[in-house]
């Protein structure tokens, strides 16, 4: 392969059911790292991403986990949690133990507040019941889990400074979309990111058979997007840590971020330090 013979590796963000049909292109060499996204236990998930041919997904996209782990391929599972699967997190991270999972090193599992924004269909939302980052965070410390809870890496920064004096990044924006990121779907619409798919107002560009064709002023809007563009951002300290929050978000006025960095920030920190002196 052309991507192989230049160096090239990849990462992939995928439902995971059909990851065993992929089987050729996962190695180190090549597809190496992967995120998956579970929504709870199993009874659960199977409500909650349903295939189309109204299939069962939850043990498939177990045993795909399993196969591609024994591949040494890098596993992030990322699980979407809201009021109504919150409590799962728990008894899914000890079903994970008990599939063998947390024995390879490669392998890791999160839990990612979900946050009410557009991307998410007016259907879906009347399924869901949507937490607030004061809530969330309370859970997880009543279940021993905070240290699960997705932090946008400051754990990893604070404690890779401490015990191997590499410096904290400081950053002007929160995500790739505002720094090169290109979404294509399959009708030939191009987007900054996969928050915004479907959303024709943030479309950046459109691509065919013969060229790109960009909208120009989508384009710079996302491109030019960062720190100094957000008044809030302005007289807040965490600002070149945390990179101002999704732009999505940001652009229609929902702020729940800000709340939530600054909790996770302080305990991660503090997790970091103990850590590292332990």
């Amino acid at each position: 392969m052309k991507v192989k013979k230049r160096g090239y590796k990849f990462k992939a963000i995928t439902n995971g059911y059909d990851l065993d049909s992929f089987i050729d292109l996962l190695s180190p060499e090549l597809i190496n790292d992967i995120q998956i996204t579970i929504d709870g236990t199993k009874d659960y998930h199977n409500k909650r991403r349903i295939h189309y041919k109204n299939l069962p997904t939850f043990d498939k996209i177990i045993d795909n986990i399993g196969l591609a782990l024994k591949m040494n391929i890098k596993i992030s599972v990322r699980v979407n949690n809201d009021n109504k699967n919150l409590d799962d997190f728990l008894s899914l991270k000890e079903y994970f133990r008990q599939c063998g999972f947390f024995n390879f090193p490669s392998f890791n599992v999160y839990s990612s507040l979900l946050w009410n924004s557009n991307s998410i269909s007016e259907n879906e939302k009347q399924q869901l019941d949507f937490s607030t980052s004061k809530q969330y965070i309370l859970k997880h410390k009543e279940m021993n889990t905070i240290n699960y809870c997705k932090d946008y890496g400051v754990f990893y920064a604070i404690h890779q400074a401490l015990t191997k004096g590499k410096p904290i990044p400081f950053k002007n924006v929160f995500c790739s979309s505002q720094a090169g990121e290109y979404v294509f779907d399959p009708l030939g619409c191009i987007y900054p990111c996969l928050e915004v798919v479907g959303d024709t107002q943030n479309l950046i560009g459109y691509y065919g058979s013969e060229k790109i064709k960009w909208n120009q002023e989508n384009l710079e809007k996302w491109r030019n997007y960062d720190i100094t563009h957000n008044a809030l951002c302005h007289s807040c300290k965490y600002a070149l840590l945390c990179g101002g929050g999704c732009v999505a978000h940001a652009m229609c006025d929902k702020r729940e971020h800000c709340a939530y960095f600054r909790t996770m920030f302080n305990i991660s920190v503090n997790r970091a330090f103990k850590e590292a002196f332990k």
